[in-house]
């Protein structure tokens, strides 16, 4: 019997999938041990892909995503897919085919048979053995279906919106759905009529909820309904424009205009939106914070983003009172709303992680030598990256040279009278999925190349970039009060320039700054390294009033 190594590879890429027990872990893992005990093969390696991960490839790229059949970036597939190469494997064990990867997906597995420096045996408990081009077609036949069924669905709504027939359900309030149209209900109606008419008599929304209760109105799905006739609720209904009678709805690149019987008149419509675009300016009293490191911070142990909050009032036996100084900070918003996923919750002074974090970026910019040497690296990996990049693109091209020569082949054995004509329809029908799959990834992949000017364009910036930061650093460090708005905002400029993100160790002792350069920060969680003068606050309206006079700094 074949005593060859072999790899067992099982995936889900959903929780409704890995709930059914016939492509659960636990029933593909059983199924494939005993195909393994049943042909006495040896099990070199169970390979599973469950979890998200973040991706490595692709728009995806840096994303969390699930472990899709079309992912080329599935980090146990890729882990088997080296074994292979490495000649440490010599047949694969999966539930189906389909496990192992459909459409792109398939990709990086067909380059590894290929490479392997031995022929790989591929088998599965529901089709049995299949041989790596039969695995390919069938990937290919499988895209071809897809392909169908979406130009099917395209069409049939095609179809109902010419008809003037909306394509999926719709539960606007004022209306019901009779044969695919929109038709008054003249409860509702009645009631959406009273909510513009109250609106655009200076009624609040919140006095419009009570008199909406009060009054009994029925919502759609009322009995689902948490919070009887929430705000936004009411807010949604005053905003939308399918009141006045049309509606218009873009379908495969064109566009469908659908009238139906108003319930609200264009001029009450437009009064409304111009009462609730004024609600929505900031008045001259709002005052809002600055925070220099907002969207920055994420959290160590969970990955969530981190908020920044504050207090600008505090309480005495009942009475609030304005603070001269308002209380900023920073939190795991996992933390502070779902502790169950993580434990971190306290805040930190805003002022404690800023400033060591501007002291520590105050100090590259006074020695850019450390700087430019991370530059250097970045450069480094850019070539190396395109160089990646081009080998890729290269290998895609070759398989779409190789799919013209099997295309030339396929017609000529036609000819010959080798084929049927079925065969022949079915198998061109195959070449062309299987070809226009890899025009968009090769299409991808030159996309991905980055351009060797980007090289050129980093070491110009970064000298152009440095000159201005060592020229206006005192400046930076100490502004004066009149211009510490303006310094601030020229803080935040180059904290984006050079910080992607910084990661907060659960001890709240140490962050990590990523980007540009990477460096571990210590800071006291007491209080700043050098603490400054900040302003009391922030006027929405002001805050940016100076930034179109001539200052001393110019990225």
């Amino acid at each position: 019997m074949d005593k060859e190594p072999r790899g067992i590879y099982i995936r889900v890429s959903t929780e409704d999938q890995a709930a059914d027990d016939k492509a659960s872990i636990p029933g593909q893992k059983r199924g494939c041990l005993t195909l393994c005990e049943r042909q006495d093969y040896e099990i070199f390696d169970i390979y599973v892909d469950a979890a998200d991960y973040v991706a490595t490839q692709g728009r995806a790229k840096g994303k969390i995503v699930s472990p899709s059949s079309k992912r080329k970036d599935r980090p146990e597939y890729l882990r088997m897919v080296e074994d292979i190469k490495a000649g440490k494997i010599k047949g694969v064990v999966a539930w189906k085919w389909d496990r192992l990867g459909a459409g792109p997906g398939i990709y990086p597995l067909m380059d590894a048979i290929e490479e392997a420096p031995h022929p790989i045996a591929i088998e599965t408990i529901t089709e049995g053995e299949i041989s790596p081009l039969m695995l390919s077609m069938l990937t290919s036949f499988r895209a071809q279906l897809l392909k169908d069924m979406h130009d099917r669905l395209m069409m049939g709504g095609k179809a109902r919106l010419e008809n003037g027939k909306f394509w999926s359900g719709n539960r606007l309030y004022g209306y019901d759905m009779v044969d695919g149209k929109r038709v008054v209900n003249e409860y509702e109606a009645e009631w959406v009529r009273k909510i513009f008419e109250w609106y655009t008599g200076g009624v609040l929304v919140v006095e419009i909820r009570k008199r909406l209760i009060t009054g009994k109105a029925k919502q759609k799905g009322h009995s689902s309904t948490k919070r009887p006739w929430n705000e936004n609720v009411i807010r949604e209904i005053i905003r939308n424009p399918a009141y006045t009678g049309k509606v218009a709805i873009t379908w495969d690149s064109q566009i469908y205009e659908l009238p139906y019987e108003p319930i609200v008149d264009k001029k009450t419509f437009r009064q409304a939106q111009a009462i609730m675009a004024r609600n929505r300016t900031w008045p001259d009293r709002n005052v809002k914070s600055f925070y220099l490191l907002r969207g920055l911070l994420r959290c160590a142990h969970c990955d969530g983003l981190w908020t920044s909050a504050g207090k600008r009032y505090r309480y005495d036996n009942g009475k609030r009172t304005e603070r001269k100084t308002p209380l900023r900070s920073y939190r795991c918003r996992k933390g502070a709303h779902y502790p169950n996923e993580c434990p971190y919750k306290t805040p930190i002074k805003a002022e404690v992680l800023e400033e060591a974090v501007w002291q520590e970026i105050s100090q590259l910019l006074k020695d850019p030598r450390r700087a430019w040497t991370q530059i250097q690296e970045q450069i480094a990996e850019l070539n190396e990256n395109r160089a990646e990049r081009e080998k890729e693109a290269g290998k895609l091209k070759g398989k779409l040279e190789g799919l013209q020569e099997e295309r030339k082949w396929l017609i000529l054995q036609a000819r010959k009278g080798m084929i049927t004509q079925v065969d022949f329809e079915m198998q061109i029908a195959m070449m062309d999925t299987e070809q226009s799959e890899l025009e968009f990834v090769y299409r991808e992949a030159l996309q991905d190349i980055p351009d060797e000017l980007e090289t050129q364009k980093l070491e110009r910036l970064a000298q152009t970039f440095f000159e201005n930061c060592q020229a206006n650093l005192a400046w930076l460090d100490n502004p004066p009060k009149e211009e510490w708005q303006r310094a601030m905002d020229i803080r935040r400029e180059i904290v984006a320039t050079l910080i992607e993100e910084i990661i907060i160790d659960p001890e709240r002792k140490t962050m990590r700054l990523k980007g540009v350069f990477d460096r571990v920060v210590q800071f006291n969680i007491e209080q700043p390294t050098h603490p400054m003068p900040w302003p009391s606050s922030i006027s929405h309206n002001s805050h940016f009033e100076n930034c179109g006079q001539e200052g001393h700094f110019a990225l």
